[in-house]
């Protein structure tokens, strides 16, 4: 498998296949601070990232970044993934290389529990749990 960033062209021509890892993702994670178009406006901005996992010229899954700079760190930030490569040891080591060539130095994101699992063989820990009270 082959992963790579996509371009705001590339999202653009290929949306209709990119959506609908998206909008399963945000679905799952019952986020609602943003929604897939806010989402693909976001990307098309390049305010967020795409890197896309391809194998036989077809598309296997998505990961939305968002690339945040702290004083000591720079994060690459999962803001929505979807598909099978994301848990794919080659595919993630793939990945980090994509992200330290952005300059970050680690990789975070909220994830539900049954993905915490999963990605602990990739190497995460887990470091806090969000709680959410709307007002």
């Amino acid at each position: 498998m082959l992963v790579r960033r996509y371009s705001p062209k590339q999202i653009q021509s290929e949306w209709a296949v990119i959506e609908g890892y998206i909008a399963d993702a945000l679905t799952k994670s019952e986020c609602d601070e943003y929604d897939v178009e806010d989402v693909r406006s976001s990307l098309i901005n390049e305010h967020l990232h795409l890197f896309v996992g391809v194998e036989q010229d077809k598309i296997q899954g998505v990961i939305v970044i968002s690339f945040v700079q702290y004083p000591k760190q720079k994060v690459a930030f999962i803001c929505a993934y979807g598909g099978k490569f994301v848990t794919n040891q080659e595919a993630y080591k793939q990945l980090c290389l994509l992200f330290k060539a952005f300059g970050a130095t680690k990789v975070q994101g909220y994830v539900r529990n049954s993905v915490a699992r999963l990605t602990k063989r990739l190497g995460f820990v887990e470091k806090q749990i969000l709680v959410e009270h709307k007002l």
